[in-house]
């Protein structure tokens, strides 16, 4: 089963995504910084990555993303936000991320996105 890598400064998010995708047969690994994203991505490259685009970090979900595709160019990424625009969504899409989910979600949303993104082949360009 696919490995999902997921990346949120806010625990409640992390919580119930990795419930949700391991009760769906997924591997799951959390993680609330950009540091611990490539550290455990090292070890255990993912398959799939669910970033938040801001974060209380150095980096955004679309750095932290642009970073492991350099050494995971099949990588597929969803970025999540609460503070969604047209213009964030077309910075995601321009990047190649698979998709892009605005804060609050849906469980079935979320679980489609990641069922789309990892049966999609992946774009051949990356900014």
């Amino acid at each position: 089963m696919p490995r999902i890598l997921i990346v949120d400064d806010e625990s409640g998010y992390r919580k119930h995504l990795r419930r949700l995708f391991s009760d769906s047969g997924y591997e799951v690994d959390t993680v609330g910084s950009a540091a611990e994203a490539f550290s455990l991505a090292s070890r255990h490259p993912p398959d799939g990555l669910i970033a938040d685009w801001m974060l209380k970090d150095d980096l955004s979900g679309l750095e932290i993303a642009k970073l492991l595709r350099a050494s995971n160019p099949s990588l597929k990424v969803i970025i999540i936000s609460g503070y969604s625009s047209s213009e964030l969504s077309e910075k995601a899409r321009k990047f190649g991320i698979s998709e892009f989910l605005e804060k609050p979600f849906s469980s079935t949303q979320i679980r489609d996105a990641v069922s789309r993104a990892l049966e999609t082949p992946q774009r051949e360009h990356w900014q």
